[in-house]
């Protein structure tokens, strides 16, 4: 049995529920040798593409090596000795920083004293209790190495000042450093002491702001060149994933894109990863800083804006698209019984006069 019908555009289609597939009558101008056509494509020709991922190779190549680099060159472990004027002691004192606390402007230490061989017994053992006094220290200013004691590491927590508004440059400083040792009980017989303070912890240089070996009014502690650089860095990552969102949701918009559902766990995958990178950041700053102000609060509402535009278009497409029509039967104008399976003369017959409903 063939149906006959015409299509919107005024073809003339034929359908045979047993036959082949359906064949219109209309024939393009070229005929069988016409070629389906093809979208636009998005880079270009072939030496385009080539070249915009030659360069954005180069690109980050070369913001690979600068990052190496800046590592490479960072001055860590630098070390500032404080030399007292006057008399000194024979015990001398070595800080080295563990930790930088930049919210509450603390620094913290290990402080280590080095003893003279008087002081010290065969067993490596202190033959006397040394008293050193710290300042300026946040807890108390007294630090005891008992007599009959290894002279291991003690923590102290110096004040210092510094703005962390001021991140990733920030630094932080602190103000007439100076420890005195006094042997047995600490009274007016206590003595200067040279001091050696090291940097060994990553991502912080020492700077001895007066670069001299006398006892400086200041010491500086500031973030290293590759720290500042990866955080910025960071930063622009974030801006980054806000742009390709917006992008992905503003071209869906204005062209008649296919909207994918799979991309919106994309974009909100990258609005909850938005915070955790926002809290990697080298040192982070308390919440509140400039970066909240400047980068995170526009990345996240950038990031809300694209992912409602694509959920607009998804609705739209929803009610735009409909299921396709089903055909009507044709109607048998022949007075005999329909066959079930008509026979090949039927098959081949062809529409000549189509049918209207």
């Amino acid at each position: 049995m063939l149906f006959c019908f015409r299509s919107r555009k005024g073809e003339n289609i034929a359908i045979n529920p047993v036959g082949p597939a359906p064949r219109t009558h209309r024939r393009s101008r070229l005929g069988r040798h016409a070629r389906p056509r093809t979208h636009p494509r998005l880079l270009g020709t072939r030496s385009s593409r080539v070249l915009a991922g030659g360069a954005g190779l180069l690109v980050f190549l070369a913001v690979y090596a600068l990052v190496v680099t800046l590592y490479g060159v960072s001055d860590n472990g630098q070390r500032v000795s404080l030399v007292p004027t006057g008399r000194t002691s024979p015990i001398a004192v070595h800080l080295e920083l563990r930790a930088v606390d930049p919210a509450s402007q603390h620094l913290q230490f290990d402080l280590r004293v080095i003893p003279h061989r008087s002081l010290v017994s065969d067993t490596g053992e202190l033959t006397e209790t040394i008293r050193a006094l710290v300042a300026p220290s946040l807890d108390s200013p007294v630090v005891t190495f008992l007599k009959g004691s290894m002279p291991s590491a003690k923590s102290v927590t110096l004040i210092a000042s510094g703005d962390v508004e001021q991140w990733p440059f920030d630094s932080y400083r602190i103000v007439n450093p100076a420890i005195r040792i006094c042997p047995g009980s600490c009274d007016e017989s206590s003595l200067s002491a040279i001091t050696t303070i090291s940097d060994s912890m990553p991502g912080w240089t020492l700077t001895d702001p007066d670069d001299r070996l006398s006892s400086p009014a200041s010491l500086s502690f500031s973030r290293s060149v590759s720290t500042a650089a990866f955080g910025l860095i960071l930063l622009s990552l974030l801006i980054c994933t806000s742009v390709l969102s917006l992008a992905v949701s503003i071209s869906t918009a204005m062209s008649s894109r296919k909207v994918e559902t799979s991309l919106l766990s994309w974009m909100a995958a990258l609005l909850f990863a938005t915070i955790p990178l926002r809290s990697f950041l080298p040192g982070a700053p308390p919440v509140g800083s400039w970066i909240d102000y400047l980068v995170v609060l526009w990345v996240i509402a950038a990031q809300v804006v694209s992912l409602a535009i694509y959920v607009t278009c998804w609705f739209r497409q929803s009610r735009t698209t409909s299921l396709p029509r089903a055909i009507p039967p044709a109607l048998n104008r022949s007075r005999g019984p329909r066959l079930r399976n008509p026979s090949p003369r039927l098959r081949r017959a062809s529409c000549t006069r189509p049918s209207r409903w």
